[in-house]
C-alpha cells in the first residue's frame, strides 16, 4: 500500500515538472544572442533553449557527483573483508593458524 502511494506521489510530482518546464518552454521563446568569445559571431538561439540546457548540465552534473560519491558507501561493507585477509595472512605467517 505504501509504495503505491508513494508511485503515484512520484507520478504526480514528475508531471508537475514537466508541466511546469513546458510551460517556461512557451512564455520564453524570445531570441537571445549568445556570445561565447568576444571576435566570434553570436549564436542566436530561444532563451528555453539556453535555460533548459543548463537545468540539463546542472541535473546530469549533480547527478554524477552524487554517484562519485556512493561508491564511498558502497565500497565500505568490503573493507571489514580486507581487515579479516591481513589478519588470516598474519596468522599464517606467524604459523599459529
Amino acid at each position: 500500500m505504501l509504495t503505491a502511494i508513494k508511485t503515484f506521489l512520484l507520478s504526480v510530482l514528475a508531471f508537475l515538472l514537466i508541466f511546469s518546464l513546458c510551460a517556461f518552454a512557451v512564455m520564453n521563446r524570445q531570441i537571445v544572442f549568445l556570445v561565447w568569445n568576444p571576435l566570434g559571431q553570436p549564436f542566436e538561439l530561444p532563451l528555453y533553449a539556453i535555460a533548459l540546457s543548463f537545468f540539463g548540465l546542472g541535473f546530469l552534473l549533480g547527478g554524477v557527483i552524487v554517484w562519485s560519491r556512493s561508491w564511498k558507501r558502497l565500497g565500505a561493507p568490503f573493507q571489514g573483508f580486507r581487515k579479516q585477509d591481513k589478519f588470516k595472512t598474519a596468522l599464517q605467517e606467524s604459523g599459529l593458524s
